[in-house]
This record gives C-alpha cells, structure tokens and sequence, in this order.
C-alpha cells in the first residue's frame, strides 16, 4: 500500500474494500442543529480518534456489520482495533469537513470533504442508527 498523504476516511475506504496533508482543524458540527448535528458530531470523533490513533475509538464509532466487513478484508486480523491500526498508521491528515447530513429515519448520509495530495476529495459516509447513537455503516466515494 503506498504511503502517500491520504485522510483517514480514504484509508477506511481502501481497508473496508469498499472503493494532502494539513487541512483546516475547525469543527464543522455547529453548522448542523439536531440530529444532523449528531451525526456531524461522530465524523468529528472519528477525526480526533484519528489524530490520536485510538484504533478502539474509531471501531466504537463502527456498525457491527462495517466492522465484519473490515474484519473479513483486512487479511485475518482478530479484532477491528488491529484491522484499523494498520490503516491509522498509514494515514497522513485526519481532517475532514462535513458538507452536508440528511437524515431519514434510522439512517443519515453526510457529505464530507478532504483533502488528499492537494486536491479536494468529497466523500460521503452512511450512518445507522444504534439505540441513542450514530455509528458509521459504510464509506463511498
């Protein structure tokens, strides 16, 4: 895997299977009210989970189904902490901005941009409701 610049969304993306350095540090939630600013909140988390490389913290902020996922692609790793090590490890810049959150029911889709090798990358990430909470679902490009 090469070790260029890449945000932590697009290493959870490479080691899910499912598909620039610095950006801006500045929190995007309160741009959101509700339950949308809910789930801007998780992006945010997994932002800072990044940043300090906290592989338990990132998976807590996994659906149990991504986290199958990950398990089964991630070449026989026993847990998703160690799966999500290795791409943390990886990861270059940890920033990303959320553009836009639309909630339907028990899920929600937020739109959120990157930047990777000094271009902006949009992204989106699907939630499902669990109990009280958000958790990350799936990661497209």
């Amino acid at each position: 895997m090469p070790t260029a610049a890449r945000p932590l969304l697009a290493v959870l993306v490479a080691a899910t299977a499912l598909a620039g350095c610095s950006g801006s540090e500045e929190s995007s939630s309160p741009d959101f009210q509700g339950e949308q600013k809910l789930v801007a909140n998780v992006v945010e988390d997994l932002q800072d989970a990044g940043r300090e490389q906290d592989a338990d913290q990132v998976c807590q902020l996994l659906s149990e189904q991504l986290i199958t996922t990950i398990r089964a692609t991630a070449g026989g790793k026993a847990t998703c902490a160690e799966a999500i090590d290795d791409a943390i490890q990886d990861a270059d810049s940890f920033d990303l901005s959320v553009k836009s959150v639309t909630v339907t029911g028990t899920t929600a889709k937020a739109v959120v941009e990157s930047e990777d090798r000094d271009k902006n990358v949009r992204d989106t990430i699907q939630f499902v409701k669990d109990g009280q909470r958000w958790k990350i679902s799936a990661l497209a490009g």
